[in-house]
């Protein structure tokens, strides 16, 4: 599960496990070089990011999930409490 932020809202207090690949001509993911965890998938020039919601130092008890993606094939344990605005089945 991911969040949108806000171009170049996305700050570091410690980089010090920080891997960012280029994953793409113009995205790039930001991942733990111990774990291999990804934290984060963003655009080259920073207009958007997604980051992981699990990633965050801190998570905010006011998430609202807001889009659901290939839902279908989501893992059994997940429960989605509120109906998102739109939602996008897989075929």
């Amino acid at each position: 599960m991911t969040i949108d932020a806000s171009q170049d809202s996305l700050v570091f207090t410690d980089k010090k496990n920080l891997l960012i690949y280029p994953s793409l001509a113009w995205g790039e993911r930001g991942f733990c070089d111990q774990s291999g965890s990804t934290s984060f998938w963003r655009t080259r020039n920073h207009s958007y990011c997604g980051i992981r919601v699990l990633a965050l130092n801190k998570q905010s008890d006011d998430f609202k999930l807001d889009l659901e993606i290939y839902i279908d094939h989501k893992p059994k344990f997940y429960s989605f409490t509120n109906k998102p605005k739109s939602e996008q089945k897989s075929r």
